[in-house]
Order: structure tokens, then sequence, then C-alpha cells
């Protein structure tokens, strides 16, 4: 069998089916199903399992291949979130004869002081409007990612929880209230005052470095005893192989010390490795050079603070010390907020890569 193309065009009448015992057909025919080339159509489902069928009387029809091959039709069901902008855009659009000659925020202020002007564009944001305000103008466009339209669409959702009546039948959402998952604990240490409720410093810290999974930052100016103080992280790091830890600890310089900063650097680490730590698996230890500088006006690392897991933060005036523990008055704020956090590692991170903080030698 012989396939020929006779035309440079492709069309279906210019290729021809030729055998070599001389006999042809045009491919055309195959396209005329009322004289069914194809025969019929045999109702096979393979998907189904072998010698599935059922009775069908249709003409089998012709699928044409090409170089892009065939695509067949799905049929998907998917979350579909309205744009964020279609609410502002409306309102822009009803006002724009008093929007149109807005170009910045003084300006989107000034027509803001007709009353139904400012009434309608009340549930959005300045920016918001003067976004949708550069849209409607000619010449300007604005194309965002898919995720960053649904992203906007569920923040800007109100708050709200515990009905499910639509206000809008194609988009029903509602935001759990910042009061209703972000806590926020106070944090003391010092003597026990009747009537009054707050967390244990020490235990807190014990909690965090004891509990975290993937990552744990620890910053503190001074610490005691450290074999005891991260006994807690030590063994939890043994336990999560994965667990990844970095302390940022001070170096002090006594007053009237003047040996050299490397071999301030070089003791601290070495009775940091020796009697300072607890664990077998070490930490990423970094300290700030500015504290050994001779003049003594360099700056320390005075943070005290733990971020577990990028979660959860801990930011206290309690250094890792008894006396903070158990006799200072100490006051410090246990958030759990990802997003502050976050914040935090990223500002630690800075400092690092910026070179601003040292790695503590023996890593």
């Amino acid at each position: 069998m012989w396939l020929d193309e006779r035309g440079t065009s492709g069309d279906l009448a210019e290729l021809v089916v030729r055998c070599e015992c001389g006999r042809q057909r045009s491919m055309f025919e195959a396209t005329l199903l009322e004289n069914r080339p194809l025969g019929t159509c045999r109702g096979a489902r393979p998907w189904l399992g072998r010698r599935m069928a059922e009775p069908c009387q249709q003409p089998s029809r012709l699928l044409t291949r090409t170089a892009s091959n065939a695509y067949f039709p799905q049929v998907l069901g998917v979350l579909s979130l309205p744009d964020r902008g279609e609410a502002v855009d409306t309102a822009v659009a009803e006002l724009w004869d008093h929007l149109q000659i807005v170009d910045k925020a003084s300006e989107l202020a000034v027509v803001k002081k007709w009353p139904h002007v400012a009434d309608r564009l009340a549930p959005f944001e300045d920016d918001e409007v003067l976004r949708a305000i550069r849209r409607r103008k000619p010449g300007s466009a604005e194309d965002r990612p898919l995720k960053q339209v649904e992203l906007e669409a569920l923040i800007a959702a109100p708050d709200g929880f515990g009905e499910d009546v639509p206000i809008d039948p194609d988009f029903h959402a509602r935001r759990l209230p910042d009061v209703v998952w972000r806590r926020t604990d106070l944090v003391w240490s010092g003597p026990e005052v009747p009537g009054l409720h707050a967390r244990d410093t020490r235990r807190v810290y014990q909690e965090l470095l004891g509990s975290a999974v993937r990552s744990l930052w620890l910053s503190t100016y001074v610490f005691s005893d450290g074999s005891r103080a991260f006994a807690v992280l030590g063994q939890r790091m043994a336990e999560v192989p994965e667990l990844r830890v970095t302390l940022l600890l001070n170096i002090q310089r006594r007053r009237g010390d003047t040996t050299s900063a490397e071999a301030l650097v070089r003791h601290f680490a070495d009775r940091f490795w020796s009697v300072g730590w607890p664990g077998s698996v070490r930490p990423r230890v970094y300290y700030d050079p500015r504290a050994l500088e001779l003049d003594g006006r360099g700056g320390v690392l005075h943070a005290k603070a733990v971020v577990a897991d990028e979660e959860t933060v801990f930011v206290t005036s309690a250094n890792l010390t008894d006396a903070a523990f158990e006799r200072n008055i100490e006051l410090g704020l246990l958030v759990r907020d990802r997003a502050l956090a976050g914040a935090v590692v990223a500002h630690f991170r800075t400092l690092i890569d910026g070179h601003w903080l040292h790695l503590l030698p023996g890593q």
C-alpha cells in the first residue's frame, strides 16, 4: 500500500491510497459519511476492560492526525475565583466622570470629598482604586498571574465565620478574624503574683526548643551553663536529624581587655564546643564581630528571640540564665504568626548574608 500526495495543499482530495495491484481511492471519500466508507462503529470501550462494547449504529468517522496530533476534549471541574478587581472596577466605572482626572493619591483624596464618591469607594483601599483607574485609562494594561488574582480575592474577603448564607451567588468567602487564630501570650519571669496569669519564661524556651521540627533560630546576649541551657535543644537535634538550628550568640570583650579579636573568638569557640554545647550534632553559630572592637563602640548582639519552624516567635527581655528565668522581672511576647516569624528569620538571614554576623569556628 502506498499513500501518494498529489499536491502541496495537504487537502484530503490530494491524498490517494494506492495498492500495488493498481486499485486506488481518494482519502476524501472517507469523509462522505452517507456512504459509510469506514464502516459502522463497533462500540468498543477498551478502558472498561477487554471485550467491553455497547451497541452503536453510528458511522465511523475519519480522524485527521496532523503534525500536532489529535486533541480529545475533556470535561474538568475547577475552582474559579473571581478577580478582586471586578468590584472596584465596577465602582470606578460608575464614578468615572469624577475619577478620570485622578492620577495620584492626593487627587483621589480631593475627589472623595464628594459624599457619594466616598460612600461608593468605602469598601476599597486607595491603592486598589488608583490601580483600577490606571487600568481604565487608555494605553494602560495590567496583567497579573492567576494565583495572584485568586489570592487577592481571598484576602479581600470580609471577616466572619459561622454563617454560610452567600451574599454573592458566584463567590462566597469569609476570612477567619485574626483574633481567633493569631494568638499572642504574655510571658513573664519573676515573683509569682496572685491573680495574675502569664506563661513562664523557662517553660516557653524549653517548649520551643524541644518541639521544633524543621528549623529553629535562637538569639541571646548572655547564656550561663550552656550544657544545661541548651540541653533540650541538643537532645532535640539528635532526635530530629533534619532539624536545622541556628544560634546567634554574643562574644563579650571585658573592659580593659586588649586581647586580639581573633584570640577571643578562638577561645570562645573552643570553650563553647567543649563544655558549652551538650549535643553531638552541632548547630550553626554566628556572632557579631563589632562587639570585639578594641574601642568598645562597635555595638553588640543584644537581641533575645526564638523562632520555631518559621511559625512561632518568642521575643523576650530574658537571657538564657537562671537569674533571668527565676529572679529577674522579665517580659516577653509569644506570637503564633507565620508572617512575623518569616520576617524575623529574613532579617537574621540578611545580617548573615551581608557578613554583619560571622560564623563561629569549629563547624
